[in-house]
């Protein structure tokens, strides 16, 4: 029987054996302890280990400071009657070595302890084993390797705790085991050390054992021969076997049915392809459509953006217009300032003024009286004057223009004076014959021409008093005129600009009222439409929301439909009601982000286990699938995890503070992350490789997993890591195993009616922002033009009263500067009479001018016929 089957769990006071797996071997996760090393395998010329000598203190039967020893360097063997205390020395060896109390004839630590009548109360006891290489020699002689003594020892206490220590040193006592084995003491095969009884025990032994706590002859020679070591990975590959086969038979069965939806969906499957490439060629057309109208606006784009720096230079100019004309503004503003009050002084002087002009024009209403009456005569006299002008003007230059001419009037005086004595006696001929024929008519013509002289200087006389008449009216009314024309025109003024205010008022008053009812609709406009925009926003994050839960629902729904015949059968089960302690499978139970799915799908196996709350439920679901024949399945209890809820809720501080895996798995019930620490323990993630071999390989070794799928267990193993990673096999979201299609139904109804409620609040929301943007221009021209209208209001009220004044003082001008009406009726009276009397003068002119003109053709007539 081997020293590690004798090594059980009496007693939790006691040490037990832990090696390296450094010489271990990993087959596909799967851990082959190293083989055992052959006896004797050292150098036999070589240094050897002995043990020279045994310290016993207070140890069982020995009181106070027993030494066994030295020993001869060939001691192998301890022989002697019953009695002797050869078991005693023996339980020392086995005591320092490691064995439990119970191997060593004792329930317990504290039993080893000293006890007799001399020494009752002993509290500790100590056993020390001395070492040393040797060389041997010829004989009992043999040197002593200088430096390689060293002393185990092991203390006992009453409290049935111990320790061990090394050349004085407390240590684990792995350490002690580990120098051990170095010099061939294997304490874990027991290959040195043969104890009392156990020859017959192998003897005795059956050929091969009935149960695993049992150990037969074949068990025994495996164990001497090395091969006990695959039992245990022998097992794990069987048990994968028929894990693998369950899946390849499952893999399979789904593959056959899949095959033959495939060739059930292959028609469609074509259509659909053919239909898609249709789609694809519309949408590459589509595509080319649109490239095509990008393009062309992208063009008007840049010509935009280009008349837009433009504008925005044009209107920088214009701004910088404005702000120079807003300052010229002001200037003036303060020079209106400056001259309104000027104007104020100036309209003062005017009124001065105007109260001695009034008195002047007063005097010179009679002083134009005596003017008209003067201007008569001087028009007269002005007339005479500019006649004797003429007159005067034509004799001056009478004696030079005849000077000039008397020569040649006296040269052609004598040619026409011959010429006219010719005529006139032919005249005198002519009219001696004629004179008795046209004398009457001749005495009548020089009468006619009488007359029209007669009328003629009657007509200039006439219209020369006319135009007397006229002017003296005009002169006298030209006060009048003026005043009146300029009271007309400052009136005209004055009504424009009290209509003007009046057209102002009315708009400002106007203005007041709606640029406030403008506001408060803008306003509740502008607050209904960020109300709806928040609405409308909240109501699509919630049908994102919703939308998602229902895919995942519907998800798990279908997913649930296709986890495997074996889990199907069971979630078909639980949902009739039939298991009701069935929670599912463990990867289906928790959720990750997918920044760890790989490491959560690489470092979790257990993830495709089914969990359950109890035994019983356990024993349900094997008896179930064994009875329907329908296969095997691995199950979680999680009664018998709950021990690890502690464990697991306990915080722990990691290296370079990366996160524990199982800390990162989200459950929907608390329930089960038992079953997750049970599947993950403490193992930890890191970014990459080197962070994980440097937390795996650290002072407390630790199972790492890295983002990449790379996994280093406790032992030093490395694996995973390659171009094929596993990943998911835990989702984002919990599960739901158990979902009700009344609920899809309802869910879907539920966000049928959110998205009509969007596409109403999106109306809404587009009638709102068009309300807003009319809104916006319309107040800000409403406020340009009431403050455009007030300040026009202002001046005009400020002008107004001065027009009032103005007028009233035109008024009074025009009054005071009016015409007498008598003396203008009878001046036009006399006016009217001269235009009658000219028009009958006129009248009378025309017939002695037609007579005139008739009279020297009657003679000429006469003369001819003759």
């Amino acid at each position: 029987m081997t020293a590690k089957e004798n090594r059980t769990n009496e007693d939790d006071s006691d040490e037990e054996l832990a090696f390296s797996d450094d010489d271990a071997t990993f087959v596909d996760g799967i851990r082959i302890p190293p083989p055992t090393k052959p006896t004797l395998s050292f150098d036999p010329t070589g240094p050897r280990l002995i043990i020279t000598k045994i310290d016993n203190n207070f140890f069982k039967s020995y009181a106070k400071g027993q030494v066994l020893g030295p020993f001869h360097k060939c001691f192998n063997a301890i022989v002697g009657p019953n009695g002797s205390g050869k078991s005693n020395v023996i339980d020392s060896l086995l005591f320092v070595f490691g064995y439990r109390a119970t191997k060593i004839r004792s329930k317990k630590v504290s039993v080893l302890l000293h006890n007799s009548a001399n020494y009752r109360n002993i509290q500790s006891c100590t056993v020390a084993v001395h070492f040393a290489l040797i060389i041997d020699k010829d004989g009992d002689a043999y040197d002593t390797v200088p430096g390689s003594e060293f002393v185990v020892s092991r203390t006992a206490n009453k409290d049935n705790s111990s320790f061990y220590q090394l050349n004085g040193r407390k240590v684990q006592f792995k350490e002690v085991a580990v120098l051990l084995k170095q010099h061939g003491i294997d304490l874990d095969h027991n290959r040195f050390l043969i104890l009392q009884g156990e020859v017959e025990q192998i003897a005795m032994m059956k050929c091969k054992a009935e149960n695993e706590n049992e150990s037969g002859m074949l068990e025994y020679l495996e164990d001497i021969i090395g091969t006990t070591r695959y039992k245990k990975p022998l097992a794990q590959v069987h048990e994968r076997v028929d894990i693998l086969s369950e899946r390849r038979i499952e893999k399979l069965n789904r593959l056959q049915m899949v095959e033959k939806e495939v060739q059930e969906l292959k028609g469609p499957m074509e259509e659909a392809v053919g239909f898609l490439k249709v789609e694809n060629t519309v949408v590459s057309s589509k595509n080319f459509l649109y490239q095509k109208e990008i393009y062309v606006l992208n063009k008007k784009l840049t010509k935009i953006n280009e008349d837009k720096s433009e504008i925005a230079e044009v209107q920088k100019k214009f701004l910088d217009t404005l702000a120079d004309i807003e300052h010229k503004r002001k200037e003036k503003a303060k020079d209106l300032h400056v001259e309104s009050a000027r104007y104020e002084a100036l309209q003062k002087r005017k009124e001065e003024l105007n109260e001695a002009f009034n008195n002047a024009n007063k005097k010179d209403i009679q002083l134009q009286e005596n003017m008209v009456q003067m201007n008569t005569r001087r028009k007269k006299t002005k007339e005479l004057l500019a006649q004797e002008k003429k007159k005067l003007d034509k004799l001056e230059r009478t004696p030079e223009e005849t000077e000039m001419g008397i020569a040649e009037c006296e040269k052609k005086e004598a040619e026409l004076t011959a010429k006219k004595e010719k005529l006139d006696e032919e005249k005198a001929r002519v009219l001696a014959s004629i004179r008795t024929e046209t004398e009457a008519l001749q005495e009548k013509k020089e009468e006619i021409q009488t007359d029209l002289v007669v009328l003629k200087k009657t007509v200039d006389e006439t219209k020369a008093a006319l135009a007397l008449a006229e002017s003296e009216l005009k002169i006298y009314t030209s006060n009048e005129d003026g005043a009146r024309t300029e009271y007309e025109d400052v009136k005209t003024v004055y009504e424009n600009a009290a209509s003007t205010i009046e057209e102002r008022t009315r708009q400002v008053n106007t203005l007041k009222k709606k640029i406030p009812a403008t506001e408060k609709s803008l306003k509740d406009a502008t607050a209904e439409f960020n109300t709806v925009k928040m609405q409308e926003a909240k109501l699509l994050d919630e049908i994102r929301k919703k939308r998602s839960f229902l895919e995942e629902r519907r998800s798990s729904m279908q997913a649930s439909r296709s986890q495997g015949r074996v889990l199907d059968a069971l979630m078909q089960q639980k949902r009739e009601g039939k298991c009701p302690g069935l929670y599912g499978r463990l990867g289906d139970l928790g959720a990750i982000d997918q920044k760890y799915d790989v490491a959560i799908s690489t470092a979790c196996g257990p993830l495709d286990n089914i969990v359950v709350d109890t035994v019983d439920t356990a024993h349900w679901c094997i008896d179930y699938l064994k009875k329907h024949d329908i296969g095997r399945v691995t199950i979680i209890v999680l009664e018998k995890q709950e021990h690890l809820r502690a464990t697991a809720n306990t915080k722990i501080k990691t290296p370079e503070n990366v996160h524990r895996l199982f800390d990162l798995v989200r459950v929907n019930d608390e329930t089960i992350r038992t079953a997750f620490y049970y599947a993950l323990g403490n193992t930890l993630v890191a970014d990459d490789i080197e962070q994980a071999t440097r937390i795996a390989y650290g002072a407390q070794r630790y199972r790492v997993v890295t983002l990449g799928g790379g996994l280093i267990e406790t032992s030093g193993t490395m694996s995973g890591g390659g171009k094929t990673v596993s990943k998911g096999r835990m989702g984002q979201s919990v599960k739901v195993s158990n979902v009700d299609p009344r609920e899809l139904e309802q869910l879907e109804e539920s966000l049928q009616e959110m998205e009509d409620s969007v596409r109403e609040l999106r109306q809404k929301h587009n009638s709102l922002e068009n309300q807003v943007n009319a809104l916006q221009p319309e107040l800000r021209q409403m406020k340009i033009d009431y403050e455009k209208f007030t300040m026009e209001l202002q001046q005009l009220q400020q002008q107004q009263p001065q027009l009032k004044r103005q007028l009233k003082e035109l008024e009074d001008k025009a009054n005071s500067s009016k015409a007498n009406p008598a003396q203008v009726r009878k001046m036009t009276k006399v006016i009217e009479e001269k235009e009658n009397c000219l028009r009958k003068l006129l009248k009378l002119q025309t017939p002695c001018r037609l007579k005139l003109i008739r009279y020297p053709r009657k003679l000429m007539i006469r003369h001819w016929v003759r």
